[in-house]
């Protein structure tokens, strides 16, 4: 049976009766459909079961005791269908306990026979609002759900757009350093022509214009060649391809073909260049010399550049007894030049920075020198650090580790 509603005819809100006393039926109904309730009433529960899944009913008010299916299990039926549907129970004085049982299985609420009008219609309307809150927290659900649903695929789409433009940009970069490795012999053979013709011919007697004029070129010459190195030697880093070779080498050595190389440049500047090594340092280790001389020489290369008076120095220490049983060489070189400022440090040994733009133009460079020492020291082992203070002076230094060779067996 559906009522018509007469009374409050926005209520929203649709409510299902079942009870074997047609009494009961007519005057329920009547009294919700005065509140503006969509009524529908059914005498048994079976009949009541199909109505419930042929329309959208808000909350279903069953009687206990019926006949074939009780109001319990009816309940049960109606929330295997629809788990957040009210229903409110109907019982006389004499089944309090089975109300109470019915509330622990989920029953929103019960009434007791003969109803009251107004705890009737206080209980039908609690039922609805709580339908209507619970339907309103599974729409916000819903659409939470949905907003999440789409913004991983955004987000998924986003992150498959920048692995594809990561993917890009490393092959680009690979590519790019793989041909600078591939062209160094390629563009370093005509530069050491040069340089090795402008050496001939200072070594025969030249006018005095054209011996300036010719050692001007072999000191172009030179400071090309070196740049050239450090942008190959960057890219062949960046690349991968990077090999150390472990060998027998001389530290004395070292020291002595750095002071011979980089001396005439200090006393040509009026920089007091000195080396000290620890007393004790022994001389003969396993490792790759010619990276360790690389680090050494782009470190005197930027701290002699760098320095207008005073000092630089190199000092080598060492710890004999680390934990690996190695030893451990600790380099130190520090000058009296420029300083670097304090917001600057940081980025030193970003590669092609320098810690003043002006400086590009006043002393050279590219900005690599500090980044290839990083880089070598950080595959050794090692990590190069910096301490440094405006017009004060700056100090590099760095651990590695090497086999001593004067204690192999």
């Amino acid at each position: 049976m559906e009522y018509n509603n007469t009374v409050k005819s926005d209520n929203p809100y649709s409510v299902l009766i079942v009870d074997d006393d047609k009494h009961v039926l007519k005057a329920a109904g009547m009294l919700l459909a005065q509140e503006g309730y969509k009524m529908f009433s059914c005498n048994s529960a079976d009949n009541a079961i199909e109505v419930f899944k042929a329309n959208n009913i808000d909350a279903v008010l069953s009687d206990i005791k019926m006949p074939g299916i009780t109001g319990i299990e009816l309940m049960e039926q109606l929330h295997w269908i629809d788990p957040d549907v009210p229903v409110v129970l109907f019982t006389a004085y004499a089944d309090l306990d089975t109300a109470v049982n019915a509330i622990k299985k989920d029953a929103f609420d019960f009434i007791i026979k003969p109803f009251d009008p107004d705890v009737l219609v206080k209980a039908i309307c609690r039922a609805t609002m709580f339908r209507k809150y619970r339907n309103m927290e599974k729409n916000y659900r819903n659409m939470l759900e949905q907003e999440v649903n789409e913004k991983t695929k955004e987000l998924l789409l986003t992150v498959g757009e920048l692995k594809k433009a990561r993917d890009v940009a490393i092959e680009a970069s690979r590519l790019k350093s793989e041909f600078l490795s591939n062209m160094s012999h390629e563009i370093r053979t005509p530069l050491n022509g040069i340089i090795g013709f402008t050496d001939l011919i200072l070594d025969m007697d030249l006018p005095s214009q054209l011996r300036k004029n010719t050692e001007m070129i072999s000191t172009c010459a030179s400071s090309l060649n070196k740049l050239l190195n450090n942008i190959l030697e960057i890219a062949v880093l960046e690349s991968g391809n990077y090999k150390f070779v472990e060998r027998q080498f001389n530290l004395n050595d070292i020291i002595s073909g750095l002071n011979k190389e980089y001396l005439p440049e200090a006393v040509k500047k009026g920089l007091l260049l000195t080396f000290n090594m620890a007393a004790d340092l022994p001389s003969m280790f396993i490792g790759d010399d010619f990276k360790i001389k690389q680090v050494l020489s782009l470190l005197l290369d930027n701290a002699i550049k760098f320095t207008e008076k005073g000092d630089v120095r190199l000092d080598i220490t060492f710890n004999s007894e680390p934990a690996d049983g190695m030893t451990e060489l600790f380099f130190s070189i520090s000058d009296t030049g420029i300083g670097i400022p304090e917001d600057k440090v940081s980025k030193v040994f970003d590669s092609f920075t320098q810690g003043d733009g002006s400086l590009t133009r006043r002393h050279g460079g590219t900005g690599l020198g500090l980044a290839i020492a990083s880089k070598v020291i950080g595959m050794m082992g090692g990590k190069l650090r910096v301490a440094s203070k405006k017009g004060k002076g700056t100090d590099f230094h760095f651990s590695v580790k090497f086999k001593n060779n004067d204690r192999q067996k």
